[in-house]
């Protein structure tokens, strides 16, 4: 019983020890690639980095008025992202989500309160072209 405590002992340390040089790893990758803070602020004026103690700390300005471009002047991965985030199943459903929306009143109801929403982005448009 004791060699086999001293081998799950062993392997314990082992694992901590590794996880710690990884995190050290992983902690100097992101050190030494990320951009120095006058390229941030150069390359992306509706960010805000403030230094604390010489950590920098990266705010989002909120741009005021939004201007509208045209969907060609969208690169096609960002129009991706948006959909991914926005309505995964985008292409699977036709302009609504049923599954999602009886997901979201079962939870709903469950809680007692407004959970999350589950509107589609083809919801969400007709919702804004309406105002």
């Amino acid at each position: 019983m004791k060699l086999v405590l001293k081998h799950i002992s062993r392997i314990s340390g082992i694992f901590v020890l590794s996880f710690g040089i990884l995190v050290v790893l992983v902690g100097l990758w992101l050190w030494f690639s990320l951009p120095p803070i006058s390229t941030l602020k150069a390359e992306y004026p509706h960010l805000v980095v403030v230094e604390n103690d010489g950590f920098p700390r990266v705010i989002f300005k909120k741009l005021k008025p939004l201007t509208w471009v045209h969907v060609s002047e969208v690169s096609k991965p960002a129009i991706g992202a948006i959909i991914v985030s926005e309505d995964w199943a985008f292409y699977q459903h036709p302009g609504y989500d049923l599954n999602q929306i009886q997901d979201a009143l079962e939870e709903s109801l469950k809680r007692r309160h407004l959970v999350r929403g589950a509107s589609t982005i083809t919801q969400q448009v007709l919702l804004k072209s309406n105002k």
